[in-house]
């Protein structure tokens, strides 16, 4: 698993399931942008999910990795696409809270 905090109690978490052996069909990566919600003390309430995603890999000719998102198109975005299209998202809703908190 992996996870990022930001400003504004935003971050997005990643988890890869399913890897092992060679079925890569059982793979998939769930990626949530959440809002997290603190209660008195700083302990830790549940997280709000903004977005929530499922993705699955795939292979392109010659032997590339690629990935599909659940539920669009079906585009096919290499692993350097993914990664930018996350962290775009990600900070498409920090910009979304700082104009509303501005």
């Amino acid at each position: 698993m992996f996870r990022a905090t930001t400003l504004y109690s935003l971050g997005i978490e990643m988890h890869l399931v399913g890897l092992g052996g060679n079925y890569t069909y059982e793979t998939i990566l769930h990626v949530n942008v959440y809002k997290s919600n603190m209660r008195l003390f700083g302990e830790r309430g549940p997280n709000d999910i903004l977005k929530a995603l499922e993705i699955k890999p795939t292979f392109r000719f010659p032997n590339q990795a690629a990935w599909l998102i659940s539920g669009r198109t079906k585009q096919a975005y290499s692993t350097e696409e993914l990664a930018a299209l996350l962290f775009e998202t990600l900070l498409n809703e920090i910009q979304s809270r700082s104009r509303s908190s501005a």
